[in-house]
Parts: C-alpha cells; sequence; structure tokens
C-alpha cells in the first residue's frame, strides 16, 4: 500500500490559491461545513485554545474524509505534540511563536524523519495505516508531502528570515502582525503600522525567494484578496469560526434593535 499526494500542496505547488478558514471551537459539525463548503484546508488553533481529548483526532479524520487538510497550529513550547499529530493524519503542523532559526530547526526536526529531522519512527499509527503502508514509502511520504509552517512574529525571527526559510523540511510561513506588533512596543496590535508593514514586507520577500509558501489571514473583500495574491501568497485564511458567527449574531441583534425602533418611532 502507498500513501497518497495531499491535494494541498499539490495546488498550492502548481502556484493555485487555496482557501481555508480556522477553527477554535473544535466542533466537528463546524468541520462538516468546511468540506461542504469546499475549503482546502482548516487550521486548528492549539496555541490559542486548550484540548487534550479526541476533538482534534476527529476533526483531522473529517477533513481527510471530506477532502479537506487539517493544519494544526502549535505552541513553540509544545513541539513535541507535532509527530503526533502527524501521526493522526494532520496534512500540516503549524508551530507558533518562533523566536529565529533555532526554533525553527527545533520545528523541523520534531515533524521530519532523518535525515530532515529527528522524529522518532513507529507504524503503529493511522498515518501509516497502522503498518499497512510501505515503510520506506511512509517515510519518504513524510519527509516530503505533510506542510510545516512556522509563524514568523516577533522582530527577532524577522531579522533570521532568510536563514529561517532556507531550512529544508519547512514548507511555509505565516507573518503574525499581531504579536509582532506587540513585541515591537506598540500598545496595541496596528496591521497598518509602518513597522509591521516593512516586517512583513521582509518575511514575504524572504520567503519567496527561498521558494517557499506564505499563509495569511484575508478578508472576504476582492481588493484585499487581490493584494494578498500579488504579494505571493497561495494559502489565503478567511477568518476563524467563532469570530464569523459573532459577526452573523451581532448584525442580527443591530437589525433587530433598529427595526424595533423604527416600529415605535412609526416608520418603516
Amino acid at each position: 500500500m502507498q500513501p497518497q499526494s495531499i491535494k494541498l500542496r499539490q495546488k498550492i505547488e502548481r502556484g493555485d490559491a487555496a482557501t481555508g478558514a480556522a477553527i477554535a471551537s473544535f466542533s466537528a459539525e463546524v468541520m462538516d461545513a468546511a468540506v461542504l463548503a469546499g475549503l482546502d484546508f482548516v487550521r486548528i488553533d492549539h496555541e490559542h485554545a486548550f484540548r487534550r481529548d479526541t476533538s482534534t483526532e476527529n476533526l483531522v479524520r473529517i477533513g481527510l474524509a471530506g477532502g479537506v487538510a487539517a493544519i494544526v497550529r502549535i505552541d513553540r513550547a509544545e513541539m513535541e505534540l507535532a509527530p503526533k499529530l502527524l501521526e493522526i493524519g494532520a496534512e500540516g503542523v503549524i508551530v507558533a511563536g518562533v523566536r529565529g532559526v533555532d526554533d525553527a530547526r527545533a520545528a523541523v526536526a520534531a515533524a521530519r524523519f532523518p535525515p530532515l529531522g529527528e522524529r522518532g519512527y513507529s507504524p503503529n499509527c493511522f498515518s501509516a495505516r497502522w503498518g499497512a503502508v510501505d515503510p520506506e514509502a511512509w517515510i519518504r511520504w513524510s519527509n516530503d508531502q505533510p506542510l510545516l509552517g512556522v509563524t514568523i512574529e516577533n522582530p527577532a525571527a524577522v531579522a533570521a528570515i532568510a536563514d529561517v526559510v532556507a531550512l529544508p523540511g519547512l514548507d511555509f510561513i505565516q507573518f503574525g502582525w499581531a504579536d509582532f506588533s506587540v513585541a515591537s512596543g506598540l500598545s496595541k496590535p496596528d496591521k497598518f503600522h509602518p513597522k509591521v508593514v516593512d516586517a512583513r514586507r521582509t518575511v514575504f520577500a524572504a520567503t519567496r525567494r527561498a521558494g517557499k509558501h506564505i499563509m495569511m489571514g484575508v478578508e472576504q473583500d476582492a481588493a484585499a484578496v487581490a493584494d494578498a495574491l500579488a504579494m505571493g501568497v497561495r494559502m489565503l485564511e478567511y477568518g476563524r469560526d467563532l469570530a464569523a458567527l459573532m459577526r452573523v449574531w451581532r448584525a442580527a441583534a443591530a437589525m433587530t434593535g433598529d427595526a424595533q425602533a423604527k416600529a415605535a418611532s412609526g416608520t418603516r
């Protein structure tokens, strides 16, 4: 039995744009909706959420069954989770908060088998189909197919970006503008502050030169999407589940209030 190529990797390596979103609720029904909506990937957030149960595995399996790549984001303090996530079938892992090339190198070491990394071998996992996959083919596939990314979100990491993106085994970069803002001394996150814009430009330029991919959060606006594509972004993430739901409910609450006020005043 031979492992299959990952559709998300194939798509972005052709130069096509991939559509994604983030899940913070760990809801299987939301992952179902992602499949039905035709998304290419979903980022499951383990950095700012805490789950130690089967929720992530359930989301990964739904994604695999429906053709949506599950990319799990973890904190740099929990890099030991990377091989475990890949073993349960995650098609990507992204390590947040890397401070430079040493952290990025540690991410590669955790996620990749030798000679790229130091991941320990065991076929007793879903990714290896419990030993049904040819061992040599599975090791090669594990180094070549699942996507590994890091989030660049502080000045030290930006300064080291050329060395970070040069690492074999690393596939994509995400620029964390909010954390970069705070780490740069700003009083609050500011996507359009000159410091943040310059850092993003530096990170994206180095990533493109290295032939690696870029993931970025994008507003659902045609001009914003065009700008992202022009910057070389090929993994476009359109918000997260709970934030999107809250926007809809806030609009509904505001509409109800407006309607009631108009009714009370006798206007339409």
